[in-house]
């Protein structure tokens, strides 16, 4: 039996008890730990957030020049009627000049992301190892 006293189970166990001191440097050992790792996943969290929040305004702000690139490719196409219904199609000019330029802006996408540092290599960013 490693203490002299009992107690209820929900209560709190007296502080002269025996196996109550013998804890005690695991209770210390305890707050130590709890304070640390609460700090640690604080601050961990709070500069995981921060990168997200910036990768994530950085694709909206490409998204939103590609879209306005696109707008102005389609609006300044040549278009020509058909005889079948009332909607146009591209010239054959402006169907390559859409297709290179469709080609051109994922090829600069890629290249974007392909040039930006990341963490993926696990030790450092911009692939400093």
């Amino acid at each position: 039996q490693f203490s002299d006293s009992a107690w209820p189970f929900l209560a709190v166990p007296p502080a002269a008890d025996p196996l109550v001191q013998q804890l005690s440097g695991a209770n210390s050992l305890w707050e130590y730990q709890l304070t640390l790792s609460t700090f640690i996943l604080t601050f961990f969290t709070s500069q995981a957030y921060s990168h997200w929040k910036s990768v994530y305004f950085t694709t909206r702000s490409i998204q939103g020049r590609i879209n306005d690139i696109c707008i102005l490719l389609t609006m300044g196409a040549q278009r020509i009627p058909t005889a079948t219904s009332s909607a146009s199609t591209y010239s054959d000019a402006a169907a390559e000049l859409v297709d290179t330029c469709t080609r051109l802006i994922r090829l600069s996408h890629t290249f974007f992301w392909a040039a930006t540092p990341t963490l993926s290599n696990g030790v450092g960013d911009g692939g400093k190892s």
